[in-house]
């Protein structure tokens, strides 16, 4: 870790004209937005500090093929496909003191420095002991390479369930197509066998009440028209 910025990486270049702006208009809040900064979070007796470390983070991961990009207020490494969240800040005791008959406590920065890496269950923080952060690079982009890697792995695994998953419902969706079409076929099938039998019913009881008046000796004008109307129902 050099004492001294050497040859600065853009974003650190741009983080420092980001400061100076703000500090101008600090009154005003009119500072430029457009300008991207690095998300770090110290007294200004440590931003060489965390401008040197940074430096060194970015040049190393670029090394590695990776990259360091800002988006908004968010500080992001990109790994592959994988962003994810970096930071650094002061570490700070809380103070208490009491003030007549209540006490207050306030956060007092301690000059310690923590970098952060992911957000919610995925993170990870490297915090300035006996080992400085510095000291620690080679273990934070390694642990930065080994988190995108899992993730990236996760990602893929969750890509192939959802298309096996995808591939299982079609599947069930065509059986089940095929299941509701046979028993449509089926159902019409019931339906024609009961109509076939009730024909078979009246004809057999038309024929009947013909026989019937035939052994009569004759047929009436009224069963006739009764033999003719349940012959046109039976057909």
């Amino acid at each position: 870790m050099p004492e001294e910025l050497v040859k600065p990486h853009l974003l650190i270049r741009e983080t420092k004209r980001h400061w100076a702006d703000v500090k101008k208009h600090k009154i005003d809040y009119n500072y430029d937005k457009s300008i991207p900064y690095l998300s770090i979070h110290v007294q200004n007796e440590h931003r060489p500090r965390a401008l040197r470390f940074f430096d060194v983070l970015i040049k190393l991961l670029e090394h590695r093929g990776h990259k360091v990009v800002t988006r908004g207020h968010e500080t992001l490494v990109i790994i592959g496909e994988i962003e994810t969240q970096i930071s650094l800040r002061e570490a700070s005791n809380r103070v208490y003191r009491t003030e007549r008959n209540w006490t207050t406590s306030d956060l007092v920065p301690n000059g310690k420095l923590i970098f952060k890496a992911g957000k919610y269950s995925w993170d990870k923080e490297w915090r300035d002991n006996k080992t400085l952060l510095e000291v620690m690079l080679a273990k934070i982009v390694a642990r930065l390479e080994l988190d995108a890697k899992k993730e990236a792995e996760w990602r893929e695994r969750s890509r192939l369930a959802e298309i096996q998953r995808a591939e299982e419902e079609r599947i069930r969706r065509e059986i089940e197509a095929i299941r509701k079409a046979g028993q449509e076929k089926f159902d019409l099938l019931l339906k024609q066998a009961e109509r076939f039998d009730k024909a078979q019913k009246i004809r057999a009881l038309v024929a009947a009440a013909r026989a019937n008046a035939l052994d009569d000796g004759q047929i009436s004008q009224k069963r006739k028209e009764w033999i003719e109307w349940a012959s046109r129902k039976a057909d």
